[in-house]
């Protein structure tokens, strides 16, 4: 495949990382000016970077959306006019940097290409410097050959980062010069601003190693803390998300004082409870924390000696229902349903109730719902229509 074009786009054989690996083996010293830069994407060419000698990397410390808003939105300072402090350069470029790692793949190519990135930082074969005004956009790149070589150095510039977007998978608009006057302009603009630029290699050195998971100190804890980060971001802009929750902790496995029996044989994944509840519980059911309407018809159930199994699961008519009481006979099944008004008055909420029991009913199960109301004030009658089912269906199966 031929990548020697005036023009390079991302398109079909016109990749510009596949430019840059068959000019950089070449290359002695390369030189980098853009807007973005994610080390993240760096192992996409670092492998063809080994054999120069020095390179650096030059970037614009506008690129934070944040400081681009305020700039626009200031009437006293004009765009040109924004200075950065070094510190300020520095806080910035490690707050980007953090951002960048918390938001990357996690995958061991990320992390080689880190790691190399660092490691050349530290041997000072690379450099990275941030400019300290907010008003620098431009790409380029700039390679310069070894002596002897076909010319002196080619010149790279248009539309894209030093991304992995930007070199693969953006649609963009580059253009190679071959020209010796456009490298010696190029070359003599970027080392203009290099020298008026603050040196934040140091300052990236440090994030990784201290602020990001990129680290040798790093527990498994924060490992974990990572782990549900990735995978459950997007739950941060749920409604619910800012609600107070219970925080689990995985401590060591005590046995408790006595053992909690199970009338009958259960596969039993996760009983929702609480501390009392777990230290005081007679047997399985009584450590269920579900809600009070079932807590207040469970207690009068044990009250009158009828053994029924709380959230007992079932399948019927192709599909599986949890049980709020399930009571077994010798001639049948009971399902007994507490409702609360707030959910089960509503439309939607009937057809599926409605299907529900017609499901359960076709495959030999009784049905009987009771509403929030008749569990607060007529509890012994909603008992006593439980009991006469039993008794219709023979006893309870012990």
């Amino acid at each position: 495949m031929n990548s020697d074009l005036t023009f390079i786009t991302n398109e079909k054989n016109k990749k510009l990382l596949d430019r840059f690996k068959v000019l950089i083996k070449d290359t002695q010293f390369f030189d980098v000016l853009v807007g973005y830069f994610f080390t993240s994407g760096f192992h996409a060419l670092y492998k063809s970077l080994e054999k120069t000698k020095k390179i650096r990397i030059l970037i614009g410390i506008g690129t934070n959306r944040q400081i681009v808003d305020i700039t626009q939105e200031s009437k006293n300072l004009k765009q040109s006019a924004l200075q950065f402090s070094s510190a300020e350069i520095k806080e910035q470029f490690s707050k980007e940097t953090i951002e960048e790692m918390s938001s990357s793949e996690d995958s061991q190519k990320v992390d080689e290409g880190v790691a190399k990135f660092l490691e050349w930082l530290k041997k000072g074969k690379m450099e990275v410097k941030a400019y300290p005004t907010s008003n620098i956009h431009a790409k380029l790149y700039i390679m310069t050959f070894a002596k002897g070589d076909r010319d002196v150095g080619r010149v790279i510039t248009g539309s894209s980062n030093f991304t992995k977007a930007g070199l693969i998978d953006n649609l963009e608009f580059n253009m190679e010069l071959k020209n010796r006057a456009d490298y010696d302009f190029s070359l003599q603009k970027f080392n203009e601003l290099w020298e008026n630029a603050v040196d934040v290699s140091d300052k990236y050195i440090e994030t990784i190693k201290t602020k990001t998971w990129l680290n040798n100190t790093i527990t498994p804890y924060e490992l974990y803390l990572k782990f549900l980060y990735d995978y459950f971001k997007e739950e941060l802009k749920h409604e619910k998300a800012q609600k107070d929750y219970y925080q689990f902790r995985l401590e060591q496995i005590k046995e408790l004082p006595k053992p909690i029996p199970s009338r009958r044989w259960r596969r039993i994944i996760h009983i929702p409870t609480t501390y009392q509840k777990l230290f005081t519980a007679e047997e399985i059911n009584d450590l269920y924390d579900t809600s009070p309407l079932e807590d207040k018809m469970h207690q009068e159930m044990k009250r009158r000696k009828i053994e029924a199994e709380r959230q007992v699961y079932v399948r019927a008519g192709g599909q599986n229902y949890c049980l709020d009481f399930g009571i077994f006979c010798r001639k049948g099944n009971i399902d007994v349903e507490c409702d609360g008004e707030k959910y089960h008055t509503l439309p939607d909420a009937l057809a599926k109730d409605r299907q529900r029991n017609n499901n359960l009913v076709s495959f030999g199960w009784r049905v009987l719902r009771f509403s929030g109301k008749e569990i607060y004030h007529v509890l012994q009658d909603c008992l006593g229509t439980v009991e006469r089912t039993i008794n219709n269906l023979g006893g309870l199966n012990l």
